[in-house]
């Protein structure tokens, strides 16, 4: 894909790794290795804003999925929200 040459090598994710109400102690932040190649149709933001509101704490409870499930995703990726620009793209997206 053209722009990689200037995508980072890693990024940060926030990421659920316990069920818990409160936010804070339910998540970490992760660092992790950007991919090599965006798959088609996908896009890469960069995110300037993210918020947390009361989707994400019963997200990250475990209140959607029901604990037994959620545990089993344990952990999962957390944040629905955010505001961004798009840095890069995959094949197909115009």
């Amino acid at each position: 894909s053209s722009h990689q040459q200037s995508l980072p090598r890693t990024f940060k994710k926030v990421q659920v790794v316990r069920l818990s109400d409160n936010f804070r102690k339910a998540v970490e932040v992760v660092p992790c290795d950007f991919p090599a190649d965006i798959p088609a149709g996908c896009v890469v933001m960069k995110r300037l804003w993210a918020g947390v509101n009361a989707s994400d704490v019963n997200f990250s409870a475990g209140r959607y999925f029901g604990a037994k499930a959620a545990k089993a995703m344990l952990p999962f990726d957390a944040g629905f929200e955010s505001v961004g620009i798009i840095v890069a793209k995959g094949q197909g997206v115009s």
